[in-house]
């Protein structure tokens, strides 16, 4: 059994702190970031808890990963909420000063001040132990492998070498890196795209949908989908139930989760997720969106202003309540 307690872990500087919140969920739909609670809530196992409040914002990232959320603050300080076992949550890095954090199953990375790649929490697949060394210029979790770019644009991915994911194409220069459950993707510097991994439909894509130019691209369990860069549009590939994303362009930003569903922010600002939603989460979150991170089971977004809001699956506290904007500045 999974030891799941809704407890966060708050590191600023030197100083570590963890204690159950004390705050109320205010409701789902209010996206308002100068309000002190914001949207939150979230439904499945422990919906209706106590949600985490932090004085580190106001938010420039946020990463949903299996059970696990964790937020990035505009001094590059990093929390992380939801499964405590693996130490996820007590091990984040206390330093101020990163510019990425992502979550995968058990584990988190991310990027500090000087370019380096720090990784904390199951190191079963060896992606704590072993990250790499080069300056690094951007990350991606996937399920049990994680994958980097360079600051010179090569890439490199570590961890399980089941499916051959680990194998990146030699002779390319790449834009943007994604790293899957069983496969990996990359946008090269010439706009296209290439996967790599486990053979399936999500590695090529079927005819068209496979042509770029590509401005994003995100994998999951068996499923690759990328925003195209003429029009901003999105095409999924592979299997699953969040093969067929919504129609229409202008998509801004693009998460595919390992569970079965996928999320884009519009061109209206709103969160529109697809396939396999997870019981308890909208499929539509309105207006005033700039990132969002699907999960295992549930989604977070981070609203224009710095707000983080997390919704669906509470099971472990991976989606508990809502982290203000400059809440306790």
């Amino acid at each position: 059994m999974w030891r799941a307690r809704w407890w966060i872990a708050l590191q600023l500087g030197g100083l570590g702190c963890a204690g159950p919140p004390e705050i109320e969920p205010a409701d789902l739909g209010d996206v308002d970031s100068d309000s002190d609670s914001g949207g939150g809530g979230g439904g499945g196992s422990g919906s209706g808890s106590d949600g985490p409040i932090s004085p580190l914002g106001p938010w420039i990232g946020v990463s949903a990963g299996e059970r696990n959320s964790c937020g990035l603050s505009s001094t590059g300080a990093i929390a992380c909420w939801g499964e405590i076992f693996y130490g996820v949550v007590d091990q984040a890095p206390a330093a101020v000063g990163h510019t990425e954090v992502v979550t995968g199953w058990d584990y988190a990375c991310a990027l500090d001040a000087d370019a380096r790649v720090g990784c904390w929490g199951d190191d079963l697949q060896r992606i704590v132990s072993e990250p790499p060394v080069a300056p690094t210029a951007a990350l991606s979790a996937g399920t049990f492998h994680a994958c980097a770019l360079s600051l010179d644009g090569q890439a490199g991915c570590w961890g399980s070498e089941v499916d051959g994911k680990l194998r990146v194409p030699p002779g390319n220069t790449w834009l943007a890196i994604a790293a899957g459950r069983r496969h990996s993707c990359g946008i090269r510097a010439d706009g296209g795209l290439s996967c790599w991994g486990a053979p399936g439909p999500w590695l090529d894509g079927p005819g068209a949908d496979a042509t770029g130019p590509w401005s994003r691209v995100d994998t999951g369990d068996g499923l690759t989908c990328g925003i195209r860069a003429s029009d901003g549009s999105i095409a999924c590939w592979g299997a699953g139930p969040a093969v067929d994303p919504p129609g229409g362009g202008g998509f801004t930003d693009l998460s595919v989760g390992p569970g079965g569903h996928a999320c884009a922010v519009d061109a209206s600002a709103t969160i529109v997720c697809w396939g396999e939603v997870p019981a308890g989460q909208p499929q539509l979150q309105e207006g005033g969106w700039a990132r969002v991170s699907a999960g295992g089971a549930h989604t977070c977004g981070l609203a224009d202003g710095g707000a983080i809001h997390c919704w669906g699956d509470d099971s472990s506290g991976q989606s508990s309540g809502s982290w203000a904007a400059g809440a306790g500045l």
